[in-house]
């Protein structure tokens, strides 16, 4: 089966990608996906006219299978209880997320519910407003909502503004306050069908559509069980379980509503998406420098002598920030330049690849301006790439072509690309996903290659996401291709983009500044770095963090063990690569096998590991606190959940604001800032004290920071 447009068997819909490469090229197809999600046969063929039932079988079966061999069901160990969010007990718990292992798993689900939003879609026209509403009870299932919107949107050239919201389970669904309008509500998991009711109630029940994306099936049917209760779901979960979810037979069976557990027994809080072991102590984590191997630390220390680091540069939708980015100009004359006669970086990649004329070389662009620097600099890498083919081969047909041309099919290459060789070049990277982009593109222009992908500089989520994106270049239909893949360094730093929390720094940046005004104490460091965040402008090297009380950049002192020779690097130049290397070091604690456990921030699935306060006495400099307290994940610095830890940061916490004046606690605004925006938590009571201490002993600007802080503590509590 594949899918189709309505009334035109050949056609496509627009987003399926991984279900197009994934089909058998040989398969007999019986029917096709119309673009209201109804599975209809191919006229010819004797089968049914709707296929739309076996399909929803299909998924099904699939889901089901998962259960059995994967992690989609946490059985609690023998002993052991899950304390749900709703107060009752369970012996097992659901995670849909595990579900949306891969693209094609996204599409598949998303195809899924398709039919039902488009039918909810309909009948609300006359209801609704312009803006179609789809509330999550988590942003874990985010991804299928977003490919709901596109399949939907995109195919019936919909004008209409989709929004997509996330109410936070039980924990959020107390202050939320949804618009009184009707919506499209996928909640992940559910065991009695309660959550969707309390969201029936909040939304009112003529104008919630709810679907479950997986429900434990039903004791038994019940004809006088309320029908308006019952629930849509994609696949319901067995209460008898067999294969992993069973623990090999020892807990087979799915009990999800228990009142009071027996005597003696331990408790699993699920705090959000994650795990606490109330009777089990948090692991303690210190950092430490031998995490980084000799050559991560040597290339580190050279970026740093470089200062080449960009922190906090404006993407293209002028909407959101890469939060480490490079000096693109020097990036790329460092990898054109040529010392001592030998080839340059670009020029020894380009001589060892055999690359037949005519050759393409493809470049990222868009139209937005608020990075336009970063499509120049592509652009730039793009002709320095031509340049070095026509020294190396004169009489090559070379050309380039930007990624937008490459959509136009009013305007065509000037050659076939079919004939070409491709060199696709980007100066720098995440995860890769604007290579993924040109690759989907490429696939019919060019299906064969051969290919050249150039990147100077990756910083991937992950070291399994550079694995991937090596993989996805690799993955091709054809034995005779010849795809290859060269960067000159890679840094995973962990998900930094979205813990830097820019959008709630500016917010309170903004009333910080407000305050000043008012009562005419402004302070033109505090309020240019406002205004550098604001419009989406790069953050110079001393504006990367906020400034000390005395209105200077946060030091760095020589010695920084994560720099190789790093005893003649000091001076306030090197926020922006502190941050890097520090996102280094923690993103690989996270994967860390280390023997020593207090060493590695790697967790079991019911183990929550929290960062040593001790950690910011060893990396004592005021620029290497900030950085940490930026780039670690808001759950390594949940002191909250362990009085001992919450006690020591309460400690540390209220030295550093005693000596805010001084060089020793010249960090104190970040950590403040960070207690603002959530990102470092303690214990209620030593919340109090040290914000109660902060508004008493901090005076001009840093007092009106401590006020706001503590404003803004008690609100989110």
């Amino acid at each position: 089966m594949r899918p189709f447009q309505e009334k035109n068997t050949h056609g496509r819909i627009v987003g399926l990608d991984r279900l197009y490469v994934h089909g058998d090229q040989n398969a007999v197809v019986i029917g096709g996906f119309d673009t209201t999600g109804r599975l209809q046969k191919i006229p010819g063929r004797e089968t049914s006219d709707d296929l739309t039932e076996i399909f929803h079988g299909v998924v099904r079966s699939h889901i089901a299978l998962q259960i059995e061999e994967t992690d989609v069901i946490i059985p609690a160990p023998l002993g052991i209880y899950f304390e749900k969010l709703s107060a009752r007990f369970s012996s097992h718990f659901i995670r849909t997320e595990v579900l949306l292992q891969s693209t094609t798993c996204i599409e598949l689900l998303a195809l899924r519910l398709l039919k039902p939003f488009n039918d909810w879609y309909e009948e609300t026209k006359q209801n609704r407003s312009s803006v179609v509403s789809i509330f999550l009870d988590t942003m874990s299932i985010w991804p299928v909502a977003e490919k709901l919107r596109q399949l939907h949107q995109n195919n019936f050239s919909i004008s209409s503004n989709y929004s997509i919201e996330s109410f936070k389970s039980y924990d959020g669904l107390k202050k939320w306050s949804p618009p009184s309008r009707p919506a499209f509500v996928i909640i992940s998991a559910s065991t009695s069908g309660g959550l969707a009711e309390e969201v029936r109630k909040k939304i009112g029940r003529a104008q919630a559509e709810i679907w479950t994306m997986l429900s434990l099936e039903e004791l038994k049917k019940d004809v006088n069980v309320d029908q308006e209760r019952h629930l849509k779901c994609i696949s319901s979960i067995p209460r008898k379980l067999k294969g992993r979810p069973a623990l090999d037979g020892l807990r087979d069976e799915f009990h999800p509503d228990i009142a009071t557990i027996p005597p003696g027994t331990e408790t699993i809080s699920i705090v959000g998406e994650r795990f606490l072991n109330q009777p089990a102590k948090p692991k303690r984590v210190r950092l430490v420098y031998k995490t980084l191997d000799t050559p991560t630390k040597n290339k580190l220390a050279e970026i740093a002598k470089m200062s080449i680091v960009k922190i906090g540069r404006g993407r293209f939708d002028a909407q959101s920030r890469w939060s480490i980015s490079f000096d693109l100009d020097k990036l790329i004359n460092m990898a054109c330049k040529s010392d001592s006669g030998e080839d340059s970086l670009l020029k020894s990649w380009l001589r060892n690849y055999s690359s037949p004329s005519p050759i393409a070389i493809v470049y990222p662009s868009a139209s937005g301006t608020s990075a336009m620097d970063v499509a120049q600099a592509a652009l730039e890498f793009a002709q320095r790439t031509e340049d070095v083919l026509r020294e190396l081969t004169p009489s090559a047909n070379v050309f380039k072509l930007s990624s937008d041309e490459l959509t136009k099919s009013s305007k065509p290459p000037q050659i076939d690309l079919k004939f070409c060789s491709i060199i696709i070049v980007a100066p720098i990277l995440g995860n890769g996903f604007v290579f993924k982009q040109i690759s989907a593109l490429l696939r019919h222009k060019q299906p064969k290659g051969p290919r050249l992908y150039l990147a100077l500089a990756v910083l991937p989520e992950s070291q399994k996401h550079l694995t991937q994106l090596k993989s996805d270049i690799a993955s091709v239909s054809s034995t005779d291709s010849n795809y290859e893949f060269k960067f000159h360094f890679a840094f995973p730093i962990g998900r930094l983009d979205t813990v830097m929390q820019w959008t709630k720094e500016i917010d309170l940046l903004q009333e910080l500044n407000e305050l000043l005004e008012k009562k005419k104490m402004t302070n033109k460091v505090v309020s240019e770095r406002t205004l550098i965040m604001e419009e989406f402008k790069t953050l110079e090297e001393q504006s990367v963090f906020l400034p000390s009380a005395q209105n200077l950049p946060l030091p760095l002192s020589t010695g920084f063990l994560l720099w190789t020779g790093s005893n003649k690097i000091s001076g306030n130049n090197y926020a922006g690569a502190v941050l890097l290397s520090i996102s280094t070091l923690l993103q690989a604690s996270r994967i860390s096998t280390s023997k020593d456990d207090e060493t590695s921030l790697q967790t079991g699935l019911f183990q929550h590991a929290l960062i040593c306060p001790e950690t910011f006495t060893r990396f004592n400099d005021p620029v290497i606190q900030a950085a940490i307290l930026r780039a670690a994940y808001p759950a390594e610095l949940n002191y909250s959940v362990s009085i001992e830890m919450s006690h020591d940061m309460k400690r540390l916490l209220l030295k550093w604001l005693q000596y805010h004046n001084d060089p020793a606690g010249a960090a104190a605004g970040e950590f403040m800032l960070a207690m603002a925006t959530d990102k470092l938590t303690l214990r209620k009571d030593d919340t109090k004290e040290v914000l109660d201490y902060a508004c008493q002993i901090c005076t001009g600007w840093f007092k009106e920071l401590a006020d706001l802080t503590k404003k803004y503590v008690i609100k989110t509590t």
